[in-house]
């Protein structure tokens, strides 16, 4: 396989990186700005666990509703 993939040396104690060079693919490591990981220059993968997952969509969902009713009377939330 050729493929590189750069991940943020904070990753190290994933595990991801040992299965990665199991299946040959090679990895540069280095501090991201952001996500944990990128693919030929043009995919970020942002890695978390599940709690943190959950919790950083509730945090989004509780400044979305802010911004809507700090700028709105009136606003409808729903799902479609």
């Amino acid at each position: 396989m050729n493929l590189t993939i750069i991940a943020d040396n904070r990753e190290r104690a994933s595990g991801i990186l040992v299965l990665l060079a199991e299946k040959g693919v090679r990895v540069m490591m280095k501090q991201m700005a952001v996500g944990d990981y990128m693919i030929d220059g043009d995919m970020v993968i942002e890695r978390k666990k599940s709690a943190d997952f959950v919790q950083s969509i509730l945090t989004k969902i509780v400044m979305f509703i802010f911004v809507l009713k700090r700028n709105y009377k009136w606003f409808v939330m729903g799902q479609v």
